[in-house]
């Protein structure tokens, strides 16, 4: 079975899991789940699975299990509550500068009837978020090439291209180098292009297979420090891709610093200005009064990628130049510049300072943090009367809120509507001030105001106001546009690793997330989770695998699946949140339009096929041990169920069951997972529950949704044993008698049409 998930982007199929007996039990995980109350409606989700993987049933027919351990049932639900109250938490807060509705996680982990995903009062997805890995488009490829303007070392790049197949095109973000990078790939192939992960070493490069004429393109590839055979590895990496026929470009921002005999480096040039916006405006008769204009206010200096975005605003969407050049912000970081040159008073600078962190919190609550901050920065000064000055609560202490609300300086208070009630927020006059804000206190304060802020912000993001910590993260991902180094050192590494506790590491998850969202960082951000998950902090793991099922892994998703994997097989409580990240991650994709939820499927299939029901992996040397077999069937079987149970955050229905309707398909596989998880004891009483939840949701997704549940239905009889089949009747009208509550009521037709298509492959002659 091929585990490619986009083309170029191989799934990991090895076992990641220790050869050695769990310490807990036969599986190394809790035992069997409570089983379900018939006079309550069900919660779903990582329920205490495990143990003996032929379970403890009622009859061949039953679907219920013997009642977990107290204390695990316990840590379950601790677990379960402290990542449901992280998500909602984050999706109730603000999302690049504006008020938005987020994932929220309703009971357990895997949480069947939770939403996943980012979207904005509107319900459609916000952030506008681009894959960086896989495939790129058709459409995406010819447009790039279709407004291009080649840079001066662009005809050498591509000559060395042609002849070593592997280049690297070295220069700082905002040159055009992902532009570049497309054009060099389309003059030499006309085949797919395909986006491969930055956290792929020269090793590995060396070592995996590619296909004739493909155009490879990895974007911001991790430095690697020099090491003796450094250069043998380049050598390995240009002789696989000639010898495969295929072309391969790398950019990344260390210019001279890879610099290698076998692999031509090409310090990036940026095109001229005016040629990028005559070809990115296209032919219009006041082209040379707009391109004249954008270069008086800009600069012949200005980033690519900003002439670009604003011939697009002009373009496409109709503005002036002006409105365009301002909603670009570069009208904003003159207003920043001229109101620091004010010489504002230092309570104005360290209020507009506390914003930077705390945009979007409600007014008690900024003005509560403010004044921390306010006594954090006098215990940094010598003497009395500077101390007073800091300090200071006279009269006029009391009109800031005032001057806030009227003045001319850089803050405002807006009234927000949430759930029908008005909550006055802080927040800057203007979205792209906040930015600016940070880039000119981060060039001329001093390492004691920064002190400062780190040990404000670290109390902050332990704070019992939930809000601030995706107000902290959103601020700190704004502050890695200006310095990474000071974000991780001071921020994200102490917190990923649980010295503020989990709101700490919680922060620094939502931080990843953000980051995704800011140009140039989303490389790093994955990079930064994926050097957590390696770690041997097990905290610093366990941020990792919660950062991977958020926005980390909707840009990087093969990357994601993969880390979340080799978390999970770890014996440790990591399969916990690496199947509430799995859950997510897929049910976010599912949502998204450029979305590509077979990632998270192919793992899961391909993870059931090597252990549902075989003995390993196929390609794997000699047998897995028993003990280890068992525990990785318990993982899988858990992972498969928190993907099928998971939600959509359009409709708050069955993530699969809106992803079938859309993609028919897919629905062998999903009927192999479904059949993988039904056949598992422990688990089989949830599964049925997820299937009855599905097929209702069938009703209200698709116009013919009954000969869907019969495809469904017969695909699934196809999956299952022959033993199961005969049992499926009985098993699934006992789980839908006890959600029913006993009301006597007949089957849903839905669930009769499925079960129809099942019996009918048992009698061939008639159902029965």
């Amino acid at each position: 079975m091929s585990t490619e998930t986009t083309a170029g982007e191989e799934l990991d199929a090895g076992v990641t899991a220790a050869t050695a007996p769990p310490a807990d039990g036969p599986t190394g995980l809790p035992g069997p789940p409570i089983p379900p109350d018939p006079t309550e409606e069900p919660t779903l989700g990582l329920t205490d699975f495990g143990g003996d993987i032929r379970g403890d049933v009622k009859g061949d027919d039953g679907a219920q299990e013997k009642p977990p351990d107290e204390d695990k049932a316990r840590k379950k639900a601790r677990v379960s509550n402290q990542v449901a109250d992280a998500f909602s938490a984050f999706y109730r807060g603000p999302w690049a500068g504006g008020q938005a509705t987020f994932n929220v996680f309703n009971g357990d982990v895997a949480a069947a009837g939770s939403t996943f995903g980012v979207r904005d009062g509107g319900g459609r997805r916000a952030g506008g978020h681009r894959k960086v890995t896989g495939r790129i488009s058709d459409e995406e490829a010819v447009a790039t090439v279709s407004r291009y303007a080649a840079p001066p070392c662009f005809a050498e790049a591509q000559t060395k291209l042609r002849s070593h197949h592997v280049v690297v095109i070295e220069g700082r973000p905002g040159m055009g180098r992902r532009a570049g990078a497309i054009n060099l790939l389309r003059k030499v192939t006309r085949e797919r292009l395909v986006v491969l992960s930055p956290t792929n070493s020269l090793r590995e490069l060396a070592e995996r297979t590619y296909d004739k004429d493909l155009g490879y393109l990895i974007l911001d590839h991790v430095y690697e420090q020099r090491r003796a055979d450094l250069e043998f590895t380049w050598s390995g990496v240009q002789e696989k891709i000639k010898r495969a026929g295929a072309f391969l470009v790398i950019t990344n921002a260390f210019v001279g610093g890879t610099t290698s005999s076998a692999v031509p480096h090409i310090a990036w040039d940026l095109p001229s200005a005016e040629a990028t916006l005559r070809v990115q405006l296209g032919p219009r008769e006041d082209l040379d009064e707009i391109v004249r204009d954008v270069l008086t206010a800009l600069g012949d200096d200005t980033a690519v990628t900003k002439l670009a975005a604003v011939a697009r605003m002009i373009r496409d969407d109709g503005l002036p130049a002006d409105e365009a050049m301002r909603k670009l912000d570069e009208g904003a970081a003159r207003e920043v510049l001229e109101w620091f040159t004010g010489r504002p008073s230092h309570r104005d600078i360290v209020a507009a300072a506390a914003l930077c962190f705390l945009e979007g919190t409600d007014v008690r609550t900024y003005e509560s943090l403010l004044d921390d901050l306010h006594d954090e920065l006098a215990e940094r000064v010598s003497g009395k009367r500077a101390k007073a000055q800091l300090r200071r609560r006279d009269a006029e202490i009391f009109g800031e809120r005032e001057t806030r609300l009227y003045g001319t300086g850089l803050l405002q208070v807006r009234s927000e509507s949430w759930n029908g009630a008005s909550i006055d927020t802080v927040a800057f006059k203007d979205d792209a001030y906040r930015r600016h804000v940070l880039a000119e206190l981060w060039r001329t304060q001093t390492h004691h105001f920064w002190d400062a802020i780190r040990e404000w912000l670290t109390g902050a993001a332990v704070s019992e106001v939930a809000e601030s910590h995706t107000a902290v993260a959103s601020g700190l991902a704004w502050l890695a546009c200006f310095s990474v180094n000071e974000t991780q050192r001071c921020y994200l590494e102490p917190w990923s690793a649980a010295t503020s506790g989990w709101p700490g590491q919680v922060t620094a998850a939502y931080a990843l997330w953000f980051m995704c969202h800011r140009d140039g960082l989303a490389s790093i951000a994955l990079q930064t989770a994926v050097r957590w998950a390696r770690s041997s902090d097990s905290d610093q793991q366990w941020t990792a695998a919660f950062a991977l099922g958020g926005e980390l892994g909707m840009f990087f998703p093969s990357d994601a699946v993969n880390r979340l994997w080799q978390l999970m097989t770890q014996d440790t409580d990591l399969w916990l949140i690496g199947c509430a990240s799995m859950a997510a991650l897929f049910a976010t994709l599912s949502d998204d339009p450029d979305g590509d939820p077979v990632t998270v499927l192919n793992l899961v299939d391909k993870k059931m096929t090597d252990f549902g029901t075989g003995a390993g992996p196929a390609n794997r040397k000699g047998p897995i041990p028993a003990v280890q077999l068992m525990h990785l069937r318990s993982l899988t079987m858990s992972a498969a169920l928190s993907v099928i149970s998971a939600s959509s955050i359009r409709t708050g229905r069955p993530a699969v069951a809106e992803y079938l309707a859309g993609n028919p398909q897919r629905t062998a596989m999903i009927a192999r997972i479904w059949a993988g998880v039904l056949t598992f004891r422990p688990l089989r009483w949830e599964a049925f529950f997820a299937l009855r939840r599905a097929l209702h949701a069938l009703r209200d997704i698709d116009e013919d949704y009954l000969a869907r549940s019969r495809e469904f239905g017969s695909a699934l009889a196809d999956a299952l044993p022959e033993a199961e089949r005969r049992t499926f009747k009985g098993s699934f009208t006992q789980v839908d008698e006890q959600v029913r509550k006993g009301r006597k009521e007949p089957l849903a037709e839905v669930l009769v049409a499925c079960i129809e298509a099942i019996t009918k492959k048992v009698y061939p002659g008639g159902v029965r």
